[in-house]
């Protein structure tokens, strides 16, 4: 009788697996060798802006019994000023860490003040420069807190104390106004500040990277000549023999400790020679964020310059380039300066500066 088809291929069946079981039992199969797939390293995404660079908090660097006891007064958290130039936000730029407390918000002038900065990335350079500028001017006394802290006093009664101390990765400035206090209870205050923030700052991990726009970005300065020459001021807006007066150095910075010079953040006034006429320039790579902020309703757009810019209502002339705030002023103090002369110098500042 014939096989059927079925049977035929179950009888093959059969045989293949008992051949199989047979080499299974005679000597084991090789093992198929496999590769382990990596694990993906995270990427840490960039903030879109500056973003504060401490670790910390303005209540763990002075408690509010220090802060009282320091100003004489009981003492609110009040808002930093800030100037409305380039320059006047490069400690935002750097991530410093900036606390204020007064008996109003906003401060007053002629009230007492404390306020604590702590500055991630100070330099040994901008830390002696603060020392022995003019707010400071060597005056103070080495603390035992630490090496390279100090303290200082000035009046009697006392009108103003302050401390400073650089920390591996870290300065931190502070300054206490108006208390009226004797100089040992002044002294004792400041020193009782010093103490806490110093011990808050020594125990930080290291600061984070500056964050840094994307290219191409501005580019910044670090002397008047990066920003413009004397030569071309004549050449842009007509300026005679000139010369430099202010600039962002020693007691006329306008960073703590010097830190926004790292990222090119500069300003510097001009004054002709024979006459009281000036112009100003300043400049804030990685910077067009704050100018956002600080654009008012009653702006007037400048076409032509930069991707964006505008006349504020006081004269001065903000433009946006390449991730940067540049500010462009002049008192023409009866010479004639026109917008389209200030336009003119803004280019030549910007190709004097160029990108990333």
């Amino acid at each position: 009788m014939k096989r059927s088809a079925v049977s035929v291929l179950g009888a093959v069946a059969v045989a293949v697996v008992l051949t199989l079981s047979g080499c299974a039992q005679g000597a084991p199969a090789a093992p198929v060798a496999t590769t382990a797939k990596p694990t993906p390293t995270p990427t840490a995404t960039q903030a879109a802006a500056p973003t504060v660079r401490v670790a910390t908090t303005c209540d763990a660097l002075a408690t509010q019994a220090l802060v009282d006891q320091a100003g004489g007064a009981h003492l609110v958290t009040s808002t930093p000023e800030r100037t409305a130039t380039p320059t006047g936000y490069a400690d935002e730029r750097m991530g410093v860490l900036t606390c204020q407390w007064s008996t109003t918000d906003p401060a007053s002038p002629t009230a007492p003040a404390v306020w604590i900065a702590v500055v991630p990335g100070a330099s040994r350079a901008g830390f002696e420069a603060y020392r022995t500028g003019e707010a400071v001017a060597s005056q103070d006394t080495p603390s035992p807190v630490g090496p390279d802290a100090y303290t200082y006093c000035f009046g009697t009664p006392v009108t103003q104390c302050g401390f400073h101390a650089l920390l591996p990765g870290y300065g931190i400035v502070g300054t206490v106004f108006g208390s009226d206090a004797s100089p040992d209870a002044a002294t004792s205050a400041v020193a009782a500040l010093l103490a806490q923030s110093y011990g808050v700052v020594s125990a930080l991990d290291a600061p984070a990277p500056v964050w840094q726009p994307a290219a191409p970005a501005l580019r910044g300065a670090t002397t008047c000549d990066g920003l413009a020459t004397t030569a071309q001021l004549t050449q842009t807006i007509g300026f005679g023999p000139s010369r430099e007066v202010k600039s962002d150095d020693g007691e006329y910075s306008n960073s703590k400790l010097d830190v926004g010079h790292q990222v090119g953040a500069y300003w510097c006034v001009w004054v002709e020679d024979d006459g009281t006429a000036s112009v100003s320039v300043g400049v804030l790579p990685g910077g067009a964020t704050y100018l956002e902020h600080l654009r008012g309703s009653d702006a007037v757009e400048q076409p032509g310059v930069g991707q964006a810019a505008y006349w504020a209502p006081n004269g001065y002339l903000n433009i946006v380039v390449d991730s940067g705030w540049l500010q462009v002023h002049a008192v023409p103090d009866g010479k004639d300066i026109s917008h389209e002369q200030l336009v003119a110098l803004a280019k030549q500042v910007i190709a004097n500066l160029g990108t990333t």
